[in-house]
Order: structure tokens, then C-alpha cells, then sequence
């Protein structure tokens, strides 16, 4: 089992519309166990749990094409 916390800086021009877009999307992906709004330097934190590198490689690249998703960093853990 992969485990890795994944940040999410959403675009928020003109609201929070774009962090809530991104929140609603991400809460719908298969591996996505924990969704977070959060304070700082990025919008969103998830826990996310794959079985391997590839999945977590694919789960990323749809983040990244979810609409509003303007930047993340993925962090392992075990």
C-alpha cells in the first residue's frame, strides 16, 4: 500500500470558488481517504492510499487536470 499526503493551491480569483470546486472533485476520486480545506501556502490536503507508484502517478495527474488545481506537492509516507 502506497500512502502519500498530497497539497493542493487552488486558483481563488474572485472567491473561494475555486478551492471549493477542487474539494468537491477531489472527495470523488477512489483513493482519495481524507479530504482537508487548509490554512497557508496551499488550499487543500488530502491523504490518498494506492496500491502502486503508478496508481498514485495517475491519481496525481487528475488532480492536476481538475479544474481550479494550480499547483500540488506530494509527500510519502509509511
Amino acid at each position: 500500500m502506497i500512502r502519500a499526503f498530497i497539497l493542493i493551491k487552488a486558483q481563488t480569483e474572485g472567491g473561494q470558488s475555486g478551492i471549493k470546486t477542487v474539494v468537491e472533485e477531489v472527495k470523488s476520486l477512489q483513493s482519495v481517504v481524507e479530504t482537508h480545506r487548509i490554512l497557508g501556502p496551499f488550499d487543500v490536503l488530502i491523504k490518498t492510499e494506492t496500491e502502486t507508484m503508478d496508481e498514485l502517478t495517475d491519481l496525481i495527474d487528475t488532480i492536476r487536470n481538475i479544474y481550479g488545481a494550480k499547483e500540488t506537492a506530494t509527500y510519502l509516507t509509511h
